[in-house]
C-alpha cells in the first residue's frame, strides 16, 4: 500500500474541505471519489456524500477533505453529535485545521451550546482569518444575547454577508427588525419577508401581534418602535388652529410637497414612518 501524499491549499467557496494533490494508486482512486464528493456538496446531496466519505476514509483514514465532508454531512443532516464525534477522532492528527474548527463551532450550535461553538470560533480565528468562522461567532454572540460584542466583531470581520441575515439566521426577530429601522438602510417589508420564511409564528410579539391590532388609522394608537404615541401627519396650508396642535404635539405638520398627499402617521420621538393604503400597513 502506498500511503497518501496530500497538502492543503486555501478553501474553495464552494467546497467544505481543502483541495489535495494525490499520487500513485489507490490514491488516484481516491481523488476521483473526492471529485464525487465535490459534485454531491453542491447539490447538498449529503446522504450520497457520506457513502462516498466511506470510500475515501478506506483508503486514507486520516483525509482532512474527507473529514471535513463527512462531519458537515452529519451537521447538515441533523447528527451534530456525530460530527463532533467524527472531528474529535481527527483532532490529533489535524489540530490546525481551521475549517474542522469551523464545523465544530456549527455542530455546537446546532445542539444549543453556544459558548462551545463560540470557542471552537475563537480557536479557528487564531490560526486564519476565515469568513465562516466570523459569520459562525457572530451567530453564537447573539444566541448568548451579546449584541454589542457582536456588532464589534462584525464591523472588524471581512464578510460579505448583512447584519441583518446574521439576525435572522440567528432568529433575533426582534434586535433584525429594530436594526432595519434604526440602520434606515433595509426595506422594512422584505425584512418582514425574510422572517416569515424562517418562523412566521416568531415575529408575533414585535410585528404580527401589533399588526392584529390595526382595524384603522384612527384605531392605532402606538408605535411598535418606542412604544409612543402615534399622532396624525396634516399636510397643506395649516389653520391657526392646526399650528397649535402641532405645538402641543398633538399633529405632525409638514409641507404638502414633502408628503406627496399620503395618509400616514408617526411617532414623533422616533420619526419612524409608516404607510398606508387599502391593504394595511406597507
Amino acid at each position: 500500500m502506498i500511503f497518501l501524499i496530500s497538502h492543503t491549499l486555501e478553501p474553495s467557496p464552494e467546497s467544505p474541505g481543502f483541495r489535495m494533490i494525490t499520487i500513485f494508486g489507490d490514491n488516484m482512486k481516491a481523488e476521483k471519489l473526492l471529485e464525487k464528493c465535490e459534485d454531491a456538496y453542491c447539490i447538498r446531496d449529503f446522504e450520497s456524500l457520506l457513502k462516498l466519505n466511506d470510500e475515501v476514509l478506506g483508503i486514507d483514514p486520516q483525509n482532512p477533505v474527507a473529514i471535513s465532508y463527512r462531519s458537515i454531512s452529519q451537521c447538515f443532516l441533523n447528527q451534530p453529535r456525530k460530527a463532533l464525534e467524527t472531528l474529535k477522532a481527527a483532532a490529533d492528527i489535524h489540530p490546525r485545521n481551521y475549517y474542522h474548527k469551523n464545523i465544530a463551532a456549527m455542530a455546537y450550535y446546532d445542539l444549543k451550546e453556544y459558548e462551545k461553538s463560540l470557542e471552537c470560533c475563537n480557536e479557528g480565528l487564531r490560526i486564519k482569518d476565515f469568513d465562516w468562522l466570523y459569520e459562525n461567532k457572530i451567530k453564537a454572540l447573539l444566541k448568548l444575547d451579546r449584541f454589542e460584542k457582536a456588532m464589534e466583531c462584525y464591523e472588524k470581520a471581512p464578510l460579505n454577508v448583512e447584519m441583518i441575515d446574521l439576525l435572522i439566521d440567528a432568529e433575533k426577530y426582534s434586535l433584525a427588525l429594530d436594526y432595519c429601522l434604526e440602520d434606515g438602510f433595509y426595506d422594512f417589508e422584505e425584512v418582514i419577508d425574510q422572517i416569515k420564511e424562517k418562523n412566521t409564528t416568531e415575529i408575533g410579539e414585535y410585528y404580527l401581534s401589533w399588526i392584529y391590532k390595526i382595524k384603522s388609522k384612527s384605531d392605532t394608537e402606538v408605535c411598535p418602535q418606542c412604544g409612543g404615541k402615534l399622532i396624525p401627519i396634516v399636510w397643506g396650508f395649516p389653520s391657526d388652529e392646526l399650528l397649535e396642535m402641532s405645538e402641543r404635539d398633538e399633529v405632525f405638520w409638514e409641507d404638502a410637497a414633502f408628503l406627496q398627499m399620503l395618509q400616514t402617521t408617526i411617532a414623533k420621538a422616533v420619526k419612524a414612518n409608516f404607510t398606508w393604503d387599502i391593504w394595511g400597513l406597507i
